[in-house]
């Protein structure tokens, strides 16, 4: 896949809401955080994603995450909730996924979700948000705690559903 986007919501610098490539067939894909990735790189998460999205047959994704905040390490998001940037993240997440018809929702945020409560509570409303708009919620795998697992320790191969 072509890495092209047209669209990145969020303040580069500090926290990323969305990363957009447009295509015929969407995935959302729905992270822990942003990292690196931007409209002109991609990195090695996003890399994975696409090779996940195109071996499935998706030529386009929404980049979605828990948390908006752009952390390298997991381990250094914001102790507590950032209220607006939790709400704003829930908001433009149902805005992306309520204008496609009967989307397909990846999860891949991995056992760091365990790393601060606010991710737990993230990952439960997000859930809630596809279900009004989708029975298709996917991953790559699970862990052993039935958490969808981070594409980038899994081999590429079909999603299966979460």
């Amino acid at each position: 896949m072509k890495y092209n986007i047209q669209k990145m919501e969020g303040d580069a610098d500090s926290v990323r809401y969305a990363l957009v490539q447009k295509g015929e067939k969407t995935l959302f894909v729905v992270g822990l955080n942003p990292s690196t990735a931007n409209e002109d790189t991609p990195d090695r998460t996003m890399n994975r994603v696409m090779e996940f999205a195109e071996h499935n047959k998706y030529d386009g994704f929404v980049m979605l995450n828990l948390y908006p905040q752009r952390s390298t390490e997991p381990t250094e998001l914001h102790m507590d909730v950032n209220e607006e940037y939790f709400q704003k993240n829930l908001k433009i997440i149902e805005e992306y996924i309520s204008q496609e018809k009967s989307p397909t929702v990846l999860f891949c945020y991995g056992n760091n979700i365990s790393l601060r409560p606010y991710l737990r509570e993230s990952a439960e409303k997000i859930k809630q948000i596809c279900e009004r708009y989708t029975s298709r919620i996917v991953c790559v795998a699970k862990t052993k705690y039935n958490i969808p697992k981070h594409p980038l320790y899994v081999k590429i191969g079909d999603f299966i559903d979460y």
